[in-house]
């Protein structure tokens, strides 16, 4: 299924007036739709009768309309924005959750694209942020657990924990880093509390940049590519794919922790061990979150992290 929204102005004629709104548009269709009536018309048919239910519910649920059907194709209208997002973002979430039907069937595929992918997938690709995280198994695959994150967009704030579980919370960023030089430096504030994190580091500009040593301890910090999120009693996990980071140690001082101290007391114990500068990687591939199965135990959840 692709995805797109865009924002519309709709004129309507009331007794003789013309009176302007603004529109939300979701457009959605099946993708290979063609490919896969070929290969089997009865089952396609049916699983778009089933997908269609679904979608028309999720719409609904969150003040929309349907404006239109045809094909594999439907236009549905919000008067919101944020409530297209969200339900665009359910759509993914409900239709990857059910299994095919008969269950060797090939599965429809679904995908978030158009301007809709690129307005919700740019604030996480491009924002400044602080990222604080664990690092942890689960059944044999190491990856990191997210304890919380900083960023500046209320947007995303919003809907990082709703949909990938990310525990976003919202603060101020100010970052001066002047990579031709070497010099670092910058302030995180939570946007609810007095408490930040200021940093000072500096890198000789000539400095080769590397892959982490295989088997370092840098190369176990950095190169994690399965990350592991709780959001309430949702406990899902999404691998991410880029190219190695290129990086070198940096000499990191951190002037300011209070921050981290209110939010995680237990951090006064800690110690400062090393930092990295990477200028980062392009080409990152962000996949779809999946639900972690809970095994129960006398009425409780048990844990599914350990350390690795």
């Amino acid at each position: 299924m692709h995805l797109a929204a865009s924002e519309a102005t709709i004129w309507t004629m009331t007794d003789d007036k013309v009176k302007r709104r603004l529109t939300t548009i979701l457009c959605a269709d099946v993708h290979g739709y063609s490919r896969l009536m070929e290969a089997d018309e009865a089952v396609t048919l049916a699983t778009l009768r089933r997908y269609r239910t679904a979608v028309a519910g999720l719409v609904e649920r969150h003040d929309g309309r349907i404006v239109n059907t045809w094909g594999d194709a439907l236009i549905a209208e919000f008067a919101s924005v944020v409530e297209a997002v969200q339900c665009a973002v359910e759509i993914q979430q409900e239709i990857s959750n059910q299994d095919p039907d008969p269950p060797d069937a090939p599965r429809m595929r679904f995908r978030i694209g158009g301007r809709l992918g690129e307005w919700i997938c740019r604030p996480i690709a491009t924002h400044e942020f602080l990222n604080v995280r664990t690092y942890v198994r689960h059944r044999g695959e190491a990856g990191i657990y997210f304890l919380s994150e900083w960023l500046s967009n209320p947007l995303s704030v919003r809907l990082g924990p709703w949909t990938f579980g990310l525990p976003y919370r919202h603060g101020r960023m100010d970052y001066h880093h002047r990579h031709e030089i070497g010099q670092f430096h910058g302030k995180i504030r939570d946007a609810r509390s007095s408490g930040e994190v200021s940093y000072r580091a500096s890198l000789d500009p000539d400095h080769a940049l590397s892959h982490c040593p295989e088997g370092s301890l840098d190369e176990f910090l950095l190169e994690r590519y399965t990350a592991f999120t709780s959001w309430g009693s949702n406990r899902r996990f999404f691998r991410i794919w880029h190219p190695p980071w290129e990086q070198s140690p940096i000499d990191l001082t951190v002037a300011d922790e209070s921050l981290l101290m209110e939010t995680w007391p237990w951090f006064g114990e800690a110690r400062l061990v090393g930092g990295n500068y990477s200028p980062g990687v392009r080409n990152v591939w962000m996949g779809w979150p999946h639900r972690i199965a809970q095994d129960q135990h006398r009425g409780r959840l048990r844990a599914f992290f350990e350390m690795p």
